[in-house]
């Protein structure tokens, strides 16, 4: 399954990582992890930067996140 890791800073600045992860491991590791906090979100972005294979990452000038 591919992850992608959004880090934005105020000034719209950051990077979007794309990660290829295996989906079963992933969805374990957030069953186990049961994040809600932001610092929660942080553990689970970790594992998947140590545990996935980086496919690509975009530096782009300014950034907008938006949730669906």
């Amino acid at each position: 399954m591919k992850v992608a890791i959004l880090f934005s800073k105020e000034d719209g600045s950051g990077s979007i990582g794309i990660y290829e992860a295996d989906e079963d491991k992933f969805n374990g590791e957030i069953g186990a992890m049961n994040p809600v906090s932001m610092e929660d979100w942080y553990d689970v972005a970790d594992w998947v930067e140590e545990n996935g294979k980086l496919l690509y990452r975009v530096e782009p000038d300014y950034t907008i996140s938006l949730e669906m």
